[in-house]
């Protein structure tokens, strides 16, 4: 066939080895040598400006592994010509932590039973199963949380890729119940009852939502009067709205539940406090008396899980029951004791301890993004629809700009958060094995509330587009898309709503930025604010905020300029705002009325966090091939960011310069369109835990497993197994564009 594309168009025959290399795995083959020996002169995909150097590309094409075939825990697609080495990208992204490891530990018929389709009961007793197997591994004891926390988050983090239901219910048993009893109890509580929780011989309940509180932890209504000729607690709801209410465990396996209560001791309340309350006999599994359990009924997702509500009646514990690391009573003198003097420090301690389900759940959404990613751009690389015309064959709907522009900056947010997740890691495992002082452990809190806010609103929206980008295959439960998206949509509201969660961000940035006017030490990883305000809100560039050149939009210094300016702007807008309005308002009102602008500003420094982390890991990148492509990611991640909050940089940015910078997104969708598959298969995680018949490694061979999903996983279909054919197919054709000529096209007949 002859071809109309020019030997030195290097773009189009990278983009035809990538179209092809699922039919053409070999670097051997006729294709991969034409590529591979076209001119090799600088081309736009070539050479790029990175970090005000120039970086050559790695000009040889392919990097093929045929090996991983046969290798069941690999994520790699085998019978592909990648673009960069796979394997390299990989180690940078698990730092030291084996994920092979878990992944075989994962590799078992139970863990790997999927509920879809299953009665509501089948998948609850499914998930109980699968949860006591993991909690008896005993890999995942709360207990070391206190040793070797990055371990067990690590492993926590992993375990996400099996059945959801069984990872969230995995975490109500480990990281909420059990460790409410390591990290709000004394060494009677750990003594007593912490082994038995971490393997699940006591299954338990975290009971602090009420129907009419849930972010308002202080305005909890349950009561624990304490009875001092007993020495007992007397637990009562003492109306509906007080009834603990989706509560995971409560309506069927949960046997002890840690209750938040008002602590009431000679009629005076002293806040709310964490009880050990039993609520089922263990032998019997029959309800104690004066407790009343029921089932909160359907859910949006996470149908293996068994949320229930209860209703105490004057229900009796011991003193001891009492968590007491915080605050208790002195038997001696039937006193109130703790060593917070302060009430509200106390409060505050007893909340921050909780943070690990926060922390967890950053982990669990990237998570649930990557896995999302792999399914849909895998799916995208080989799903052909129309093409340029009648006699020329469909090309991958992934080359379609449409498609590139809303796929690649998902794939660049998937990478820079790995990094602003690790810093929330980071931090909290200093609060373990480290003594922190109070401004340290209320930055990590707001940290990480904000964090989890940001990440989990951006993935659950990414959710439903990939979904969407993946058309009506999608729709179909086993492909795994619409089941992660609706699993996934309650981390927007536990371990704390978003929007309160944002709130406690900005508040804490406000706080700091009040303390540079009193002389007091600002937080290192926010000391640029004093910096900023002072400086950069005063001293803008009338010329800087036109220029439009590639070499300026693609500098790094430009973006973090851009994005602590926008922080810095906000932060101050906020405090001017809530102190003109406070002296006739009062703080409330006045904070009120400024929390539009305050969610605002949580995201801004969240964005602005993730981007200086990534830009400060590529920095250490000694591998140019890796730097050169994961600069490209930084800033489409940073334009991608400006131009979908343009109204917060539009002081540095004018009219034209949105426009190039909206050019350039799509200019970088375009170059990092070859590595899509690459990049994804990067996160590591093995087929057989993704689980999506159009989202396999084994590239181009999608339509096969449609079908035997279909057939193999359907009883109503068992008599036409067989029957059908379903042998592999591949287009003879394919097409590609030169992105200079864009009417130019190359026809191979294979």
């Amino acid at each position: 066939m002859s071809s109309l594309i020019s030997n030195n168009n290097t773009s189009a025959n990278r983009r035809l080895a990538v179209h092809l290399n699922h039919l053409v795995p070999s670097t051997t083959s006729p294709l991969a040598q034409q590529a591979s020996s076209s001119n090799n002169s600088s081309s736009t995909i070539e050479q790029q400006v990175c970090a005000g150097q120039i970086i050559q590309a790695n000009p040889t094409l392919g990097y093929t592994y045929p090996n991983e075939e046969n290798d069941r825990y690999s994520s790699i697609s085998y019978n592909y010509n990648h673009t960069f080495d796979v394997k390299k990208m990989q180690a940078w992204l698990n730092g030291s932590f084996d994920k092979k490891a878990m992944y075989k530990f994962l590799d078992n018929p139970l863990l790997l039973k999927r509920s879809t389709n299953m009665p509501k009961e089948e998948a609850r007793e499914l998930t109980l199963q699968q949860v006591a197997f993991l909690c008896k591994s005993g890999l995942y004891r709360i207990s070391d949380m206190k040793k070797t926390p990055e371990l067990i988050l690590n492993r926590l983090e992993n375990t996400g890729l099996i059945e959801s239901s069984s990872n969230v219910k995995l975490g109500v048993q480990l990281v909420l119940f059990a460790g409410s009893i390591l990290n709000l109890g004394t060494k009677k509580h750990h003594d007593k009852y912490l082994k038995a929780a971490e393997c699940i011989e006591l299954p338990g309940m975290f009971a602090m939502t009420e129907i009419e509180h849930g972010s308002n932890v202080r305005q909890l209504q349950t009561t624990a009067t304490f009875d001092e000729n007993t020495n007992e607690f007397i637990i009562n709801t003492p109306n509906k709205g007080a009834v603990k209410w989706w509560l995971g465990n409560a309506a069927c396996h949960g046997v002890m539940a840690t209750v938040f209560a008002r602590l009431i001791l000679k009629g005076k309340d002293y806040g709310v406090h964490a009880f050990l309350c039993p609520i089922r006999d263990a032998q019997t599994h029959k309800l104690m008396p004066g407790v009343i359990a029921g089932d909160c009924g359907d859910k949006i997702g996470l149908h293996g899980i068994d949320n229930g509500f209860l209703e105490f009646t004057n229900v009796r514990v011991p003193y001891d029951n009492l968590l007491d690391r915080f605050g208790g009573i002195d038997l001696n003198t039937k006193s109130y004791k703790s060593d917070y003097e302060n009430p509200d420090r106390r409060f505050a301690a007893v909340l921050g301890e909780l943070i690990t389900g926060r922390v967890t759940l950053i982990s669990g959404s990237i998570n649930c993004r990557r896995a999302a990613l792999m399914i849909a751009t895998r799916y995208a690389s080989q799903r052909c629809q129309f093409g340029p015309g009648k006699d020329l064959p469909e090309q991958p709907i992934l080359d379609y700009k449409s498609h590139k522009v809303k796929l690649m900056p998902i794939i660049a947010s998937a990478y820079a958060y790995e990094f602003t997740k690790r810093k929330v890691i980071k931090k909290y495992c200093r609060m373990h094995l480290e003594k922190v002082s109070d401004d340290e452990l209320q930055e990590v809190h707001a940290l990480a509330a904000g964090v989890k806010a940001v990440i989990t609103w951006d993935t659950q929206e990414y959710l439903q587009t990939l979904r969407e980008m993946c058309g009506g295959h999608a729709y179909s439960a086993y492909n795994r898309l619409g089941a992660v998206r609706d699993d996934h949509d309650v981390f927007q509201t536990f371990e704390g709503d978003n929007t309160v969660l944002i709130q406690q961000l900005g508040g804490f940035l406000l706080k700091e930025f009040s303390r540079q006017f009193t002389g007091e030490m600002i937080s290192d990883s926010i000391n640029y604010i004093r910096k900023q305000v002072g400086g950069m809100l005063t001293k803008r560039n009338p010329v800087i905020t036109r220029f439009a050149s590639k070499k300026h939009l693609r500098n790094s210094e430009f973006h973090l300029q851009a994005f602590e300016y926008r922080t810095a702007k906000l932060l101050q807008e906020c405090a001017i705002e809530i102190n003109g309005r406070k002296k006739k308002q009062g703080m409330f009102h006045a904070f009120n009325e400024s929390l539009p602008k305050l969610i605002r500003l949580g995201r801004a420094y969240v964005e602005q966090v993730a981007l200086q982390d990534f830009l400060s890991e590529i920095e250490n990148i000694t591998d140019s091939e890796l730097k050169r492509i994961l600069k490209l990611m930084a800033d489409l991640f940073a334009l991608d960011t400006m131009s979908k909050n343009i109204g917060e940089f539009l002081d540095l940015i004018k009219k034209n310069k949105f426009s190039a910078i909206q050019n350039m997104i799509e200019w970088l969708c375009d170059e990092l369109r070859v590595h899509a598959v690459s990049l994804v298969d990067a996160f590591g995680f093995p087929d057989f835990l993704l689980d999506a018949p159009i989202g396999k490694r084994d590239h181009g061979n999608y339509v096969h497993h449609i079908l035997d999903y279909a057939l193999t996983r359907n009883k109503g279909n068992a008599d036409i197994v067989g029957k059908m054919v379903t042998a592999k197919k591949v287009n003879k054709k394919q097409v590609v564009r030169d992105e200079r000529e864009t009417n130019d096209v190359m026809e191979i007949d294979l």
